[in-house]
């Protein structure tokens, strides 16, 4: 019988512009919250000083675009693995089952 998880899935992702403060104020909202969810950002700026910047503010994870939907789908399973310790693929929310292990459909 397989395992089933059930959670509330709470991971947000932010677009970033790093320029005179933009959404830094908004990431650390974001932390000062008590929902507390796991933050990626995607952004288009891609030096190493950006992405090192984005996650000292507090991101869990940082994808630079333009990005494969494959990679988007990967680090948001690593991030509820991570947070939420699942191994089961199968998360059920409500009447909603999703099986992370089936990728994207587009």
């Amino acid at each position: 019988m397989e395992k089933k998880i059930i959670a509330t899935i709470n991971i947000g992702t932010l677009e970033v512009i790093f320029s005179k403060g933009g959404n830094r104020p908004r990431i650390r909202e974001i932390r000062l919250s008590n929902q507390n969810p796991e933050v990626l950002i995607l952004s288009a700026r891609d030096q190493t000083r950006d992405r090192i910047t984005g996650l000292q503010l507090g991101s869990d994870d940082y994808l630079v675009k333009p990005f494969a939907f494959d990679e988007l789908h990967a680090r948001i399973q690593a991030l509820v693995r991570r947070k939420y310790r699942v191994k089961s693929p199968l998360i059920i929310i409500g009447n909603l089952h999703v099986d992370t292990s089936r990728g994207f459909n587009y």
